[in-house]
């Protein structure tokens, strides 16, 4: 039922437009170790972790591929959405780690 309801599809709108922005503010003129930084990349952070959270509760609620017509994998722009969460969660956590690096050093 939360899934499908209209306030969870709002909920992720809202959270691609905040995702948006903050992508839009990342420049390469911002001081990396500045709190600025931080701030898009604590941002960028949640709003992944939503992210992946909606793509489980999808899966859970309409079965991963064999549950029928309906089932999550079975749309191309699922798939395209659980393709680009991987890289993002990959991408944030190659960051993470050059950032422990560069806290070491």
């Amino acid at each position: 039922r939360i899934v499908g309801s209209s306030y969870f599809d709002y909920g992720i709108l809202v959270l691609i437009f905040i995702s948006s922005i903050v992508l839009a503010m990342e420049t390469p003129l911002i001081d990396p170790n500045g709190k600025m930084a931080k701030v898009l990349y604590y941002i960028d952070v949640v709003t992944t972790g939503f992210f992946v959270l909606e793509i489980i509760l999808k899966m859970f609620a309409y079965g991963i591929i064999c549950n029928g017509p309906k089932s999550y994998l079975r749309s191309y722009g699922n798939i395209a959405d659980v393709i680009i969460i991987i890289i993002c969660v990959r991408i944030l956590s190659l960051f993470y780690r050059l950032y422990l690096w560069a806290c070491q050093v």
